[in-house]
């Protein structure tokens, strides 16, 4: 698993009384009056511009099933479904569920609206929402180790995610409160409905759950956008499907350099969540090849070692393809013409709907590969994006273009470095048993 975490300070709020949720064992609401004058915050990360779907439903918190009822409930019931009853009477948020079991705890994650009804307005939280009308709450204590109002809201995501891709994952957060305590918010990936433990007020670790974290989150009162990726593993054979986004406890240190307005809790805005598929992520090709003549007769087999996660193995003779089958195939002898003209061997692993990069070989008649001295040497691999590895036996290495001109020359490791030469054709000229050859070489970045 491949992660990382940015935070981007952005939109800010406006001066306003803050509502904020009490979340002590207490059942009620401690209005806190506060006078913040917000700066707005411009950031030189750009932000990515997504080209494929929001696999999340709802993420921005716009659809519902009925208008926001507000936190303040008899049992500590809000207006956020739990998981067991996805649409229950006050499952106000549509596709959105809460981890926690009905009435277990007195405060759980809210919905708000600015067009909701009395106690749910985002006005009465003293904020706005980041992009939209609406947003949802969540809490926790302040105290170390005290998970007891620790919140999670979940959803079934529209479609498993994908082995061997990678995603692309942000949501909005605002700060609440002031409390002396750093905070982190994470985000799970689970192939079934997430582990919950009332007790403590904190989701059970699973088997091969995919957990990101964010930075310490410290600024109040204004929203910062926390966003990473994640490459699903190749050799994943999860659902993954469920996404849930509540606290993290990795660290919890306390600051008193933090702001203190004597509340025991704080809480987190947060808006407009997305999670896009970026297509197949970076594979590395299965190596090496091993190879054996005449067996079976008339034929090279050649081999690779069995890549993890792979499903199967394309291989291609001259750039056609011949199996999508095993770890091996067999080259006839019968297109092996000379030792002048080799036949190109290339294999890629496949997972699942990605592949890896190639890896080639050249391969000529068998008696060229005993010693002939008019073996051509052959460099690679060709077409070169990055570098050209040169033959041991071939010294003097350089690479040309069609008028001539020196580009490059094989350094003291025997590779020419290409990164910066334009896409095209160019000739390499190599030393072999005093005997200049030429190879045509194609650069394509």
């Amino acid at each position: 698993m491949l992660f990382f975490f940015d935070a981007v300070a952005g939109d800010t709020g406006a001066v306003t009384q803050l509502l904020f949720h009490n979340i002590s064992m207490k059942k009620h609401l401690l209005v806190v009056k506060a006078a913040l004058s917000l700066l707005l915050l411009s950031s030189s990360l750009a932000v990515a511009q997504p080209t494929t779907p929001n696999l999340v439903i709802n993420g921005d918190f716009e659809q519902r099933n009925s208008p926001p009822h507000g936190p303040g409930r008899s049992g500590g019931d809000t207006n956020i479904g739990p998981i067991q009853i996805p649409y229950a009477r006050y499952a106000d948020l549509k596709y959105w569920n809460r981890t926690q079991t009905v009435n277990s705890q007195p405060s759980v994650p809210a919905y708000i609206a600015s067009d909701g009804q009395s106690g749910s307005n985002t006005s009465d939280y003293g904020i706005t929402a980041h992009n939209s009308p609406s947003c949802i709450f969540i809490g926790r204590h302040d105290a170390t180790g005290d998970k007891s109002h620790d919140d999670f809201v979940t959803q079934e995501l529209s479609q498993p995610l994908s082995a061997g891709h990678l995603y692309h994952v942000e949501f909005w957060t605002l700060r609440l409160g002031s409390s002396q305590f750093h905070t982190k918010l994470a985000i799970s990936i689970t192939s079934n409905i997430p582990t919950y433990d009332g007790v403590p007020n904190s989701l059970i670790p699973s088997p091969g759950s995919k957990v990101l974290i964010s930075p310490d989150i410290q600024q109040y009162y204004t929203w910062v956008r926390v966003a990473g990726d994640i490459t699903i593993p190749v050799n994943d054979t999860g659902n993954n499907k469920w996404f849930t986004i509540g606290n993290d406890r990795s660290d919890q240190t306390y600051d008193p350099s933090l702001p203190d307005n004597g509340l025991n809790g704080m809480g987190f805005a947060i808006d407009d969540v997305s999670l896009v598929d970026m297509g197949c992520a970076t594979i590395a090709a299965p190596r090496p090849l091993s190879w054996t003549y005449n067996v079976p007769p008339r034929r090279i087999r050649v081999r690779i070692p069995a890549a993890s996660g792979a499903t199967s193995y394309n291989w291609y003779i001259d750039g056609s393809l011949q199996s999508t089958h095993g770890t091996f195939t067999d080259v006839p002898y019968s297109i092996l013409v000379d030792c002048d003209t080799p036949v190109i061997l290339e294999v890629e692993a496949v997972y699942g709907t990605c592949v890896s990069q190639r890896i080639h070989q050249y391969f000529y008649p068998e008696e060229c590969q005993v010693g002939s001295s008019s073996r051509v040497a052959a460099a690679y691999p060709n077409p070169a994006t990055e570098s050209i590895s040169i033959p041991a036996d071939v010294t003097g290495a350089t690479l040309v273009n069609d008028k001539g001109k020196t580009l490059q020359r094989a350094d003291a490791s025997g590779k020419l470095n290409v990164q910066a030469i334009p896409d095209g054709l160019y000739n390499l000229q190599m030393m072999q048993n005093g005997k200049l050859i030429n190879q045509r070489i194609q650069i394509k970045h």
